[in-house]
């Protein structure tokens, strides 16, 4: 089970700041990261630039790594949520990140050279907990889980099938759940619920109807999901695919 973040718009926010203050701002979200990853017993990775990584489940078996990392991800996101508000509004506005979890199996142990030796994780599992991390900025949410992660949790929160995708690089397809947490909207099941709706139709192929739904949502809620899917479903409706399954495959990282 992995957890990987992202931080947003490090060049702008490098740029604004500078080297010194820049650095002193990764080393602040990285202590919040790593404080809510360890009160779940979980590794962490190196530190690769702005991107973190954890997981569980290794070297010792965690049966409940999926729900350690959904732990830490929601403390994770609240720490977040506060250090942001603590920022000038000028850092504030550019200031964003993206968190995956993904669930699945992995190469774990000690990689490098003779000289230097560092135990990690590799494999397809961290490609692709990748890839959905970056997805959060297509979707504009905080939060994606996979349906491997998700399915796998003892106590699943509030979500949403946002999409069925092949992401770039990939020829399976994974279905990308939003998890609601504590700074999603108060009527996030409601939106749930209309947006499942909508889906159902794009999965039939009915890309009229669909797209009459996603755009109502998009307007009445302010939904930057079910304005991505809207808008898919106006170019499909115009070039209809030969063959359709449900699933869209995205060519963009």
């Amino acid at each position: 089970m992995v957890l990987l973040t992202d931080l947003r718009n490090s060049t702008p926010l490098a740029e604004r700041l500078g080297a010194k203050d820049f650095f002193l701002l990764l080393n602040q979200v990285i202590e919040i990261q790593t404080r809510a990853v360890t009160a779940e017993d979980g590794n962490l990775e190196h530190f690769l630039g702005d991107q973190f990584l954890s997981y569980w489940g290794a070297p010792h078996p965690q049966p409940d790594a999926s729900d350690r990392a959904l732990r830490a991800a929601f403390v994770l996101i609240a720490r977040m949520e506060s250090f942001r508000e603590e920022l000038p509004s000028e850092i504030r506005e550019l200031f964003g990140y993206g968190v995956a979890l993904h669930s699945g199996l992995a190469l774990v142990g000690n990689k490098g050279s003779r000289l230097r030796l560092d135990y990690g994780v590799v494999g397809d599992l961290v490609n692709t907990a990748a890839r959905v991390e970056s997805l959060t900025k297509y979707y504009a949410v905080r939060m994606l889980a996979t349906r491997s992660a998700y399915s796998k949790m003892t106590s699943p929160p509030p979500s949403r099938l946002l999409d069925h995708v092949v992401v770039k690089g990939k020829n399976l397809s994974i279905e990308i759940l939003e998890v609601s947490d504590s700074c999603s909207k108060s009527n996030f099941e409601e939106i749930a619920k209309n947006y499942s709706e909508a889906f159902t139709w794009y999965r039939r192929g009915q890309f009229d109807v669909a797209e009459r739904l996603f755009t109502r949502l998009a307007e009445s809620e302010n939904d930057t999901p079910s304005l991505v899917l809207m808008r898919r479903c106006a170019e499909l409706r115009l070039h209809p695919p030969k063959l359709w399954e449900g699933v869209f495959r995205l060519e963009t990282k």
